[in-house]
């Protein structure tokens, strides 16, 4: 890290809130915490053929708020350096496959099986 870069490292990763999208899908709307602030971001979770197992997607890294959930402009999202980019994503990996508690859907369904993490094109907006 250089000086002046968010390390979002160890940041606390927390459902933030679920709002309509602009087709009336919900949104799930998650805070990622770095050592200056913390940062908006959208997640959904296609499930596999088997109606069980599910991937996460992450993608609007940056919207400034829920009511901005859904946006399909990179404009909406804040911008982040290369470093801050890897560090975002190193932490949102290690959340979503590691062993903290995730009282959310589908990770507290019993038959569930979390398939792994993937990041939407232009999932964060660069500098």
């Amino acid at each position: 890290m250089t000086e002046g870069d968010r390390d979002f490292a160890g940041g606390s990763i927390v459902s933030f809130a679920s709002v309509r999208g602009p087709d009336d899908t919900g949104i799930d709307v998650f805070r990622l915490s770095s050592n200056k602030d913390s940062v908006l971001f959208e997640m959904r979770y296609p499930f596999a053929q088997n109606g069980n197992d599910f991937w996460v997607i992450i993608s609007n890294f940056g919207i400034p708020s829920a009511d901005a959930a859904g946006s399909k402009t990179p404009l909406m999202q804040s911008e982040f350096n290369d470093i801050e980019a890897q560090s975002a994503k190193r932490r949102i990996e290690e959340y979503f496959s590691g062993p903290e508690r995730k009282n959310f859907m589908p990770f507290y369904l019993a038959k569930a099986r979390y398939l792994g993490t993937k990041f939407a094109d232009g999932w964060i907006r660069i500098k």
